[in-house]
């Protein structure tokens, strides 16, 4: 839905985007349902954590995505697998220009856990 100014004009669409996770309420209700985690909390990260895996869990299952395409999964999870599918975000391109963040902290990640001895 969106609200509108002055009643007519249309604004920006409202989103119920929330938690650590930024999991929208159908997504998530989707999550609690098939993973029967019906006290799972999106302002819980351990919940959240688990939720993002489910979801690049299904994405790659569903878009025949590599689990290690983090621009492609970042970009799945931003406009939701059907956004993804219709290359919405091709619309954003300051959405693309972040993917590249996304990859360099991706790979900063895998650099120090590669190096990290507690992860051997």
């Amino acid at each position: 839905p969106r609200r509108y100014i002055l009643g007519f004009i249309p604004g920006p669409r409202r989103s119920t985007a929330y938690g650590y996770a930024q999991a929208v309420n159908g997504t998530w209700k989707e999550y609690v349902d098939r993973q029967n985690r019906w006290f799972a909390r999106r302002d819980d990260f351990s919940d959240a954590i688990d939720f993002i895996g489910w979801y690049h869990y299904g994405t790659t299952r569903e878009l025949g995505m590599r689990s290690d395409d983090m621009r492609n999964l970042y970009l799945a999870y931003h406009e939701g697998r059907a956004g993804f599918a219709r290359s919405s975000y091709l619309a954003k391109p300051w959405l693309i220009a972040y993917t590249g963040k996304v990859e360099q902290t991706e790979a900063l990640y895998r650099q120090q856990y590669t190096g990290c001895t507690l992860a051997r």
